[in-house]
């Protein structure tokens, strides 16, 4: 049986980001389901940051070759870096998820650039559903024409990354598809009997006002405010559990970590639970396949929750959620930048006591998912297919 050797760019192996995860994980289990349709064997070099921690056991990346990116390995073509990549026949690159802009800063994306030319150089180089853009100024535009001229295919996981695509010369190389989380394996979990189970995810980012405590995300509506008014409310309700579920943890940076306000949140709240710590996002969306209602500000737990057909009212804060939700059909959200915190509680109320009916908008969203993610699975097979007739 023939093996192919595919390189996963800009994934992780561990992160305390677990959405960061969830793409590598989906992005295993994609590449699983092509290789048995061509009869295949593949070989997986994972390509990120180093791990800020340890991989999970269990989880599908951690069994797999890692090598770690920094600047020195990157100038240096001797490097185990440059080696791994020349043993790929194909690389895909996933930035992140959404790295692939100039919005967390210029050297960010430098590093994604330098690396899409490095590995298009030495590979196939095809980029993975992600979020391309935004690009503020002609320096960071430059940047993302150049990376690009090598790549021999780019899927954009929502509409406005296509545009951009197509905009600047690209897309003729390119299609629309969707986030690959709707992929991510968990093994279902039977909600309670009796009593209504209820996961919240609070995002410590947007609990703290941004990471300056201003509001540079420029959201519309008080976020604190709205969160004591939701768990007050859900604790009002009769036979309903309410769980705190994080899904970013940070010890650099304290307001990004949901772990910590959850914890803030329970002293101030006993009669909630904590959920987790999870290990993984399998982990994670395996504990949220047994809720009867999820709601969240972190878009990869929206996620986890949604694909395992969970009512999910997401609190939407960029265009990532926005647009992402709207192209499966589904405009049960709560636009944290226009709506204020009065109509994003009323929101919430309304999607909770109409939670049956979301479930059905839910199934429908998948199903639509999972037919935009099929682009990329028979982009992927056709791949498979002419490197295993190759020499």
């Amino acid at each position: 049986m023939k093996k192919i050797t595919i390189g996963l760019l800009w994934h992780s192996v561990h992160s305390g980001n677990l959405g960061v995860v969830a793409l590598t994980e989906s992005q295993i289990a994609i590449l699983k389901e092509c290789a048995n349709k061509v009869g295949c064997q593949l070989e997986l070099i994972i390509f990120g940051w180093h791990p800020d921690g340890t991989a999970d056991p269990s989880s599908p990346a951690a069994s797999h070759e890692f090598v770690s990116i920094t600047a020195k390995s990157l100038l240096n073509p001797g490097s185990r870096v440059h080696q791994a990549l020349s043993r790929c026949a194909l690389v895909l690159d996933v930035g992140e998820g959404d790295s692939f802009s100039d919005i967390y800063g210029l050297k960010r994306l430098i590093y994604m650039a330098v690396t899409k030319r490095l590995a298009s150089a030495r590979s196939r180089l095809v980029l993975a559903p992600q979020t391309i853009g935004p690009f503020s100024t002609k320096l960071s535009t430059g940047i993302a024409n150049w990376a690009l001229s090598g790549v021999q295919h780019a899927f954009a996981r929502d509409p406005l990354s296509m545009e951009w695509l197509v905009a600047h010369g690209f897309g003729a190389n390119s299609s629309v598809t969707i986030d690959m989380a709707f992929k991510l394996p968990y093994s279902p979990t039977p909600s309670g009997r009796g009593v209504t189970k209820v996961g919240l995810n609070v995002s410590g980012l947007l609990y703290s006002g941004g990471y300056s405590g201003h509001n540079e995300l420029g959201l519309s509506l008080d976020y604190k405010t709205l969160t004591h008014r939701m768990i007050e409310w859900l604790l009002e309700q009769t036979d309903t559990q309410v769980f705190l579920v994080p899904h970013v943890s940070s010890k650099d940076i304290p307001s990004e970590d949901d772990i910590q306000t959850s914890r803030a949140l329970t002293e101030r709240y006993p009669q909630l639970q904590m959920a987790g710590p999870f290990g993984s996002p399998i982990h994670a969306k395996t504990f949220m396949s047994g809720l009867d209602f999820f709601s969240g500000g972190r878009m990869h737990a929206c996620l986890g929750a949604f694909s395992s057909g969970v009512p999910t009212l997401p609190m939407a804060y960029s265009r990532k959620f926005n647009g992402l939700f709207n192209s499966i059909g589904y405009p049960h959200f709560v636009d944290c930048k226009v709506e204020t915190t009065d109509q994003a509680l009323s929101k919430f109320q309304a999607a909770f006591i109409g939670r049956e009916t979301l479930r059905q908008r839910v199934s429908e969203g998948n199903a639509s998912a999972q037919l935009k993610l099929k682009p990329y699975s028979d982009y992927l097979v056709a791949q498979m297919q002419v490197l295993a007739r190759h020499d």
